[in-house]
């Protein structure tokens, strides 16, 4: 055999073999498809009550956060109603602060306000202290919107890590709604946001055995931390994993962080 065909082949051959072992191109993360508000107030950076308000009408409500037991539940509302508290938003986007503004305190009380439509992310974050009648507003809006709705089956994940002093926080709902949230390192830095639909259930994921993994499944090689906040039904846990040992929290996290990422 001619010595450069044999050159060629061998050249050919090593191409194969270092594509073979390049590692795997990130998957593109999925594209936001319609809009969401969230709005936040927290005492003393412990207890909070939260809301989330999708532009198709879903309506999360959390009183209370991790050690104690939050009160977790969801009702859904006419999309008009959760566009008319958005549009509360449009006339004083030019007096909130511009993005890139936070608070470094995590032990103050505090509002929050992350609003994504679509397109555009925006953030407002004030210390109580200083008073915002906006923000109470809107939390009354919120809670009006939320009793008068129709009451879902209360199920709600919550999977969050953090890496390198930044976090990606994702809520998962019953209907395949997905929002993905990063944050910097100081409070309130919402970076970037996105709320898409997957087809899987992730009701469905969620093994009875899970409610009772430990508050903490395994050490992180990976990321700084890593956790999983789940109601389904009348079922709660909260346990800190980053999917890196063997109990069924650590394998529910890797199929959760398989379906967005």
């Amino acid at each position: 055999m001619d010595i450069k065909i044999i050159v060629l082949l061998a050249a050919i051959s090593l191409l194969i073999i270092v594509l073979a072992f390049q590692p795997a191109a990130p998957r593109p993360l999925p594209q936001s498809t319609g809009s969401y508000m969230e709005i936040v107030s927290s005492k003393e950076g412990s207890y909070s009550l939260e809301y989330i308000i999708t532009g198709k009408g879903l309506i999360f409500r959390k009183d209370g956060i991790y050690p104690d037991i939050p009160v977790i539940a969801l009702s859904k509302t006419i999309p008009e109603k959760a566009a008319a508290i958005f549009s509360k938003l449009d006339p004083r986007r030019d007096s909130l602060p511009a993005p890139g503004d936070s608070i470094n305190c995590k032990s103050c009380a505090v509002y929050h306000l992350f609003y994504h439509d679509g397109n555009q992310t925006i953030r407002y974050n004030i210390e109580k202290q200083q008073g915002s009648p906006f923000m109470e507003s809107l939390l009354a809006e919120a809670e009006a919107a939320f009793s008068l709705g129709e009451m879902q089956s209360p199920f709600f994940i919550q999977l969050v890590y953090s890496k390198q002093g930044n976090a990606r926080d994702y809520h998962f709902f019953a209907n395949g709604t997905v929002i993905r949230e990063d944050f910097g390192p100081t409070e309130g830095e919402l970076i970037d946001a996105a709320i898409f639909s997957i087809d899987a259930k992730a009701a469905d994921m969620v093994p009875a055995s899970v409610f009772s993994s430990p508050q903490t499944t395994s050490g992180c090689m990976k990321y700084d931390y890593g956790y999983l906040e789940i109601r389904k039904g009348e079922n709660y846990v909260f346990t800190y994993t980053c999917g890196e040992g063997s109990l069924a929290a650590d394998l529910l996290y890797l199929n959760l962080l398989n379906l967005v990422e």
